[in-house]
């Protein structure tokens, strides 16, 4: 574009920009004239425009009195001169503070520079005296946040009438003094009694209440969010109209909130919006089905005109008719326009009631869809029914089509099995486990591997409908390693175990033994399989243990405990014989002989078992326990003392360092009466063996119980704890300050205790038993649970608890039945249990504790500090019943467990 000639050119005289259109500025009328162009006629060409403005303003500069210099000035014009002088005044004044300013700057400036100087230095100093420079702080803030908090706690409150009227009795009657405070606290007290009482008795749950408060807490929080998403999706719905996911999440929206109105008008117009999308329909109907189905139905025919090839639509209205004469006639409809569809296919068979109309179904569907297993696999399983032949063919070229599928497979088995029946043939699962491995190599030649645990699966499916036994067994015993191909054989039986162990119990129990089974098979020499085998449930459990010492004669434990079995079940001819059967394969084995004596001891004729305790001394005379059994049977048998004696100094020569023997022979000479005779005894004992806890323990029990000697009793006891470092010894020397000092003494030396063995179970329990507060108890269950990792015998304690000292039986059950879920080692824990059930359960409970006894094994119970002292005594092989018994009456009467 080329520039115009006039820019280039000098303006006419007199020209202001813009004042034609208006535009004022900040110029004044002296700068610019009059504004006007100057008349042709009065313009002289000759003259400069800077010598015209000269000769207009001459008089001006001639006389000071300008234009209106002939008039006399009047009040108005003083008035405005003061006015104006006034005013040029003030702006003088204004202009000295600025320039006040400015010359405190400058000064300023000048501390600067001196400061620069002092910065330039701060290079120099050293690391120390910069860390000891002073901290600068506000002192005026810190003494008013003081002087606020004094403020605060200053309170003042108006003295009611009452305390007046009290204050003017006590200067009348200082006899009869009031003490306000102590009436205030209390009625406080009475106040929060009430108040307990009440929440016992209406038996609130706290939990609830804060559950609720919660939910409150979460609606407050989603309100908020509810609000944000109901914006967003707002602004989605107007940019993507045609977006279902939209409408959908915000009919959902609403209907989170609680405005179904709202959100079954939003999902009206989505459908409007996104009529092609069958997920919009099905929201609408969800949304309509509970308040009206009559307009579903026409909801979901109108779906169907704009999306006739949607299966679940069809689906859909078929759900919403009741009739079944409705159904197919929809589903005939929707097959019409899904022929291939295998759901209408399924959904059609499963409304039929005849077997042939089923089976018509069927082979329309498999023409159809030839390539679907699920289909394939119905129409065998129903055919084979009706024509075997036709089946075994239809599943021949079904595998060529679907070799990869799993269910085709197995119907080879299933197959095979369905004939065996047919044939009223024995069962036998040889024949079957050859089919199986053709199936298990068809599959790998596919990369189809299944687990264990996916195998088991389809023996849960046959289990439950009560077919194909044998195939369930063949399936567990070929697959039972599947999957665990990579662990040690330990841990696969631990694992396998487990597996097995969940179905005990349930409507699936026998594939429970059938897993224990295969395992045994598997590994025949892992005595955990067969263990796990063994003890699944009491029904043919005989059978079991001559199939596990068939393969492994040798075990003598397993021998040991078949014949524990027997005498329970009072099989007593067979116990024998399987006693003798075990000596044949073991004949230099010590436990089998014990286990002779034991039951020569029990049975009719208790000499014999002298003999056979002989015998055991001279094929071995180093193990003690021959001895101990002698000076037990002996004592049963009332020999005299003396010659109990000389039994008991013969087991000493034979094994001086055997505490057992002191034990033994102390206990006999205290039963006579030979109190300074067990004493030398025990300390004979205690020089042979001077870490024997138990011989010490026992010295110290006859000096206080027996010869009354206390301080003597203390100092043994205080000597075993310096040079025996265990638990036990703080234990009893708690107790003994207990019982023979005070409770204060015991609880200072418990103090100590605890300092050396913080996760001492025996410590903690006598911590809980030494409080006398329920709530200071309860701190002390939780903590004392988290240092022991929920000890059985803690739980059985505080259990106890619940019970004597909280009055809660209810609760305290709960914490026993926790006690006794895992194997129970600890004998003591049966026996509080039993005083338990004893005094607070019914007949039926009782009945059930004995039997749960029964299953128990006694020799896995070799804990507890009272059952120790009950297999320690003189009697032998006491029944597990009486031993629970005798320490129940020991525990009603003890602080330990009480």
């Amino acid at each position: 574009m080329e520039r115009k000639a006039f820019l280039d050119q000098e303006p006419p005289p007199g020209y202001v920009a813009g004042l034609g259109r208006g535009a004022t500025g900040f110029t004044t009328q002296a700068d610019v004239g009059t504004g006007r162009i100057v008349p042709a006629s009065l313009s002289d060409e000759d003259s400069d425009d800077e010598g015209s403005v000269d000769d207009r303003f001459e008089d001006a500069d001639e006389t000071e009195n300008g234009f209106n210099g002939s008039k006399e000035k009047d009040d108005s014009d003083d008035e405005a001169d003061q006015v104006f002088a006034e005013i040029e005044e003030r702006l003088k004044r204004r202009n000295k503070r600025k320039n006040d300013v400015q010359e405190v700057e400058e000064p300023l400036d000048e501390i600067k520079k001196n400061f620069q100087e002092l910065k330039k230095n701060l290079t120099s100093i050293s690391e120390e005296e910069w860390l000891n420079l002073p901290e600068s702080g506000d002192l005026t803030r810190k003494n008013k946040r003081t002087r606020l908090e004094e403020q605060q706690q200053q309170r003042f409150y108006a003295v009611p009438d009452s305390i007046i009227n009290g204050a003017v009795a006590d200067t009348i009657d200082t006899s009869n003094s009031i003490d306000v405070t102590k009436i205030s606290v209390a009625k406080d007290r009475l106040l929060g009694l009430r108040l307990d009482e009440q929440l016992d008795t209406e038996g609130n749950d706290v939990q609830e209440y804060l559950n609720s408060l919660k939910e409150q807490e979460d609606f407050s929080a989603k309100f908020g969010d509810i609000n944000r998403a109901r914006l967003i999706l707002n602004s989605l719905r107007k940019t993507e109209p045609h977006r279902a996911s939209s409408w959908i999440a915000s009919a959902r929206l609403e209907e989170q909130s609680k405005n179904f109105f709202k959100a079954k008008e939003l999902i009206t117009q989505g459908c409007k919006m996104c009529p092609r999308d069958e997920n919009v329909w099905l929201e609408r109907i969800r949304l309509n089905k509970t308040t009206d189905i009559t307009l579903c139905k026409i909801i979901v025919t109108e779906g169907l005109q704009y999306n006739v090839k949607s299966v679940k639509l069809w689906l859909q209205a078929i759900d919403l008719e009741n009739e079944s004469f409705s159904r197919k006639r929809i589903l005939r409809k929707a097959l019409e326009n899904l022929p291939r569809s295998v759901p209408l296919w399924t959904r059609m068979i499963d409304e039929e009631s005849s077997q042939e109309e089923k089976l018509k179904l069927l082979t329309k569907a498999v023409e159809l869809i030839p390539d679907n297993p699920e289909l394939c696999v119905n129409y065998i399983r129903m055919e084979q029914k009706h024509n075997l032949e036709r089946a075994k063919l239809f599943l021949k070229d079904s595998l060529k089509k679907i070799p990869e599928s799993v269910d085709l497979t197995l119907l080879s088995c299933e197959i095979e099995e369905y004939e065996h029946v047919l044939g009223n043939e024995p069962p036998s699962t040889e024949k079957l486990s050859v089919v199986f491995m053709d199936v298990l190599q068809s599959l790998e030649n596919q990369d189809k591997k299944l687990t264990f645990n996916e195998w088991l699966k389809y023996c849960e499916e046959y289990e439950k409908r009560g077919e194909y036994k044998n195939l369930i067994t063949v399936i567990i015993e070929n697959t039972v390693t599947f999957g665990f191909e990579d662990i040690p054989e330990p841990d696969l039986v631990a694992k396998v175990s487990k597996i097995a162990h969940e179905y005990e119990g349930t409507e699936l129990a026998r594939l429970s033994g059938l897993i224990y089974h295969a395992l045994t098979k598997k590994f025949p020499l892992n005595s955990s399989a067969w263990k796990s085998f063994i003890d699944q449930n009491t029904s043919g459990i005989e059978n079991r243990y001559e199939k596990c010492l068939d393969k492994n004669p040798t075990w003598v434990e397993f021998w040991i405990s078949y014949n524990s079995t027997l005498l329970k079940n009072g099989n007593i001819e067979k116990a024998r014989e399987v006693l003798d059967r075990a000596t044949k394969h073991n004949p230099r084995d010590p436990k089998l002989i014990i286990k002779s004596i034991e039951f020569c001891f029990n049975g009719p004729n208790r000499k014999e078992s002298l003999e056979l305790i002989e015998e055991g001394i001279a094929k071995f005379p180093e193990l003690k326990i021959f001895y101990i059994y002698k000076i037990k049977v002996s004592h049963a048998l009332k020999i005299s003392s003396s010659k109990l004696i000389q039994v008991c100094d013969g087991g000493i020569l034979e094994h001086s360092k055997a505490e057992e023997m002191y034990l033994l022979k102390s206990e006999i000479l205290v039963n006579g009466h030979s109190y300074d005779k067990a004493r030398t005894t025990l300390e004979q004992g205690i020089t042979e063996c001077p870490q024997s806890f138990s011989l010490k323990l026992k010295l110290c029990s006859l000096d206080e119980f027996k010869l009354r000697v206390i301080t003597r009793a203390r100092t043994v006891l205080e000597l075993a704890v310096t040079e025996i470092k265990s638990d036990l010894a703080w234990f009893e020397l708690v107790r003994f300050e207990n019982r023979n000092r005070s409770k204060e003494d015991a609880q200072i030396v418990l103090s100590k205790a605890l300092q050396k063995y913080p996760s001492s179970v025996l410590l903690l329990i006598l911590r809980i038993q030494f409080e006398e507060r329920a709530s200071k108890r309860r701190n002390l269950y939780i903590e004392s649970l988290k240092k022991t990792d929920e000890d059985k015998l803690l739980v059985s304690v505080i259990a106890n608890n619940l019970w004597r000292r909280d009055g809660k039986p209810e609760k305290a059950l709960k914490f026993f039945k926790q006690s006794l879920e895992a194997p129970v080692e600890n004998g003591d824990i049966l026996s509080i249990y039993f005083n338990f059930i004893r005094k607070n359960g019914s007949p039926e409970q009782l009945q059930d504790f004995w039997a749960m006894v029964n299953r128990i094994n006694k020799d896995q119970l070799k804990k507890g500090y009272y059952w120790i002292q009950e297999t320690q005594d003189l009697i032998p092989w006491k029944q597990t019943n009486e031993m629970i018994e005798n320490t129940g009456r020991k525990l009603d009467n003890d602080l330990i467990y009480s």
